[in-house]
């Protein structure tokens, strides 16, 4: 079954992890500490729509997000919605598209 395909797959990646199993469980205990330590720095709540926003609101009511401190600027992007997110994507692949024909470059 494809369960069972993902999870050879799954112990495969984990055996050739560069520096073995060990290497990949020290990572993940790290990247788990670098998250809490983000979560204690910026986050000043959790919430829905009716408490966030700006770049912050969600696309559905449904969906909780995050109220951060605005004071640490490097905060807002672990923080920022999805919508938001694909926005600022938008305007900075479309300023890149200009200055690219503006040199005479197509793609």
């Amino acid at each position: 079954m494809y369960s069972t395909y993902l999870h050879v797959v799954l112990l495969s990646r984990i055996k050739n992890f560069i520096g073995g199993p060990s290497a990949l469980s020290s990572r993940v205990s790290e990247l788990r500490e670098l998250n809490s330590r983000l979560e204690r720095d910026c986050v000043v709540r959790k919430g829905d729509n009716r408490v966030l926003r700006g770049d912050f609101r969600m696309a559905l009511n449904s969906v909780t997000g995050y109220v951060v401190d605005e004071s640490r600027p490097w905060c807002g992007p672990y923080a920022r919605s999805e919508p938001s997110f694909y926005k600022r994507l938008r305007q900075h692949q479309t300023l890149r598209i200009n200055e690219l024909s503006l040199r005479g470059i197509v793609l």
